[in-house]
């Protein structure tokens, strides 16, 4: 809960390579416009990122995901996903629901190399590391709402005073540490009120954002 979701993804994916039958975990999540992808093999040093390109493939597989609920065996790796590290010697593919704040967002792809002889009551290990994840990105996604509504004004989205604050105190502090200066634009609004009585609050609201 103290870390963003981009750490905790990172993180998941790097400890999923210790079980035994995971060989690729990449994961998809729609930010705004695009869907980033992240993707680990074993033996790699770092996650891969990617944005998906073939956004109707994806929006195909989301509704499958959305009526099937659980988890599906895959037949083969999906073409239109990125080709990473590893995505050749996997013979076994599961592809996973991701949710967060309980809606559906995105999903998993596991891969194996050994899954000829996994028995499928050995899919638990997946479907525990996919819960765990959702958990986790749920908790990053409400501390990251609560951060939103403390420091940011709900009607413009811009910074409100506790974030000047905030960020003023870091300012001044850099300042006295490095022996610089501060300078501070302030920016008045003249005969608002006017707008708010003549044409009301919903103009009032529509002239600030």
């Amino acid at each position: 809960s103290t870390k963003d979701s981009r750490h905790v993804v990172n993180e998941v994916m790097k400890n999923a390579l210790a079980f035994p039958e995971c060989d690729l975990v990449l994961i998809a999540i729609r930010e705004g416009d695009e869907v980033h992808l992240k993707a680990v093999g074993a033996g790699a040093d770092r996650v891969e990122d990617h944005v998906l390109s073939e956004q109707v493939e994806y929006e195909h597989c989301m509704q499958q995901l959305d009526q099937g609920g659980a988890g599906v065996a895959l037949a083969a790796y999906p073409d239109w996903l990125p080709a990473i590290e590893n995505v050749a010697q996997c013979d076994g593919w599961l592809l996973f629901p991701l949710h967060i704040s309980g809606l559906l967002k995105g999903f998993v792809v596991v891969g194996m190399t050994r899954a000829r002889s996994v028995v499928h009551a050995d899919y638990g290990w997946a479907t525990q590391l996919v819960g765990r994840l959702s958990i986790a990105l749920t908790r990053a996604r409400w501390q990251a709402d609560l951060y939103h509504q403390a420091h940011f004004d709900e009607l413009t989205g811009l910074p409100n005073r506790v974030a000047l604050k905030l960020a003023l105190g870091q300012a001044l502090e850099r300042s006295r540490r490095h022996d610089t200066r501060v300078a501070l634009l302030f920016i008045d609004l003249d005969r608002f009120k006017l707008i708010n009585d003549s044409l009301g609050h919903a103009a009032g609201d529509r002239y600030l954002q």
